[in-house]
């Protein structure tokens, strides 16, 4: 199996440690009866953390340009949206996989990949998606995801008939119930999505956000705002620029 390909993925699977955006780091919002769902505090979360990992991560992107040192060695990029139909437990990814990551380090998901916004196009892909944290020793601010989260990830050397893996730093769950669908980043504060003109795409207007999704005692951090038809145009101007290759083999 393939090494976990994301800096965050990859350093939790080796040491069982992660830097990460904790809650008490980043400023709040409380979301109101106006707000979207997305934003809205799960009232019956299904899942308590037992505990959480050690945060003793190093080398975490500060900055977008930084973060293009861990995407420049690939072949090839891709900006794909995806739900998630099923989590599985330790015991039963362990069964699957005969990989004992999932039994210490890891959470198996299939996924639904609908969407491959570099090059706007609707896909119908079944998967498997591997991504950090259990639902017992959570990382901080990362809690698992639930069946119907809509999200959009870079998913590095991305195959239907493989485990794939999350690039974590560029993470953002959808809310594509509003005519126009708008993604939340997903902690990593420090990376902001400035153009060429030095413009923010990201809403001057929202504060980072801690919901309740799937984890009673361990919520999501919403660090940006961006809709998604502007964070599309944004990587696949950038990436495009930077000379990296565009995937469109799906």
């Amino acid at each position: 199996m393939k090494k976990i390909i994301s800096v965050l993925t990859a350093f939790f699977i080796l040491c069982i440690s992660i830097a990460g955006c904790s809650s008490n780091e980043l400023p709040s919002q409380t979301a109101t009866s106006s707000s979207p769902a997305i934003l809205s505090d799960n009232e019956n979360p299904p899942l308590t953390a037992v505990s959480f990992a050690e945060n003793e991560g190093t080398g975490i992107p500060q900055s977008y340009e930084e973060l293009q040192d861990f995407i420049r060695p690939y072949t090839s990029v891709n900006y794909l949206g995806f739900e998630i139909i099923k989590r599985y437990s330790p015991e039963e990814a362990y069964e699957v996989t005969i990989d004992d990551s999932f039994l210490y380090a890891a959470t198996l998901y299939d996924i639904h990949v609908t969407y491959d916004y570099i090059n706007n196009q609707p896909l119908d892909i079944y998967t498997m998606l591997s991504s950090a944290g259990m639902p017992e020793e959570q990382l901080e601010g990362y809690p698992p995801y639930s069946e119907g989260d809509k999200l959009a990830c870079f998913l590095p050397r991305f195959h239907p008939s493989v485990i794939n893996y999350e690039f974590s730093e560029l993470m953002f769950a959808v809310d594509d119930k509003s005519e126009t669908p708008v993604g939340y980043h997903i902690g990593f504060d420090k990376i902001d999505f400035v153009d060429k003109n030095g413009n923010n795409i990201a809403d001057d207007n929202f504060a980072a956000t801690s919901v309740i999704t799937s984890t009673a005692n361990n919520p999501v951090i919403y660090t940006d705002m961006i809709t998604m038809d502007a964070l599309a145009d944004f990587l696949r101007e950038d990436w495009t620029a930077r000379g990296y290759e565009l995937d469109n083999t799906f």
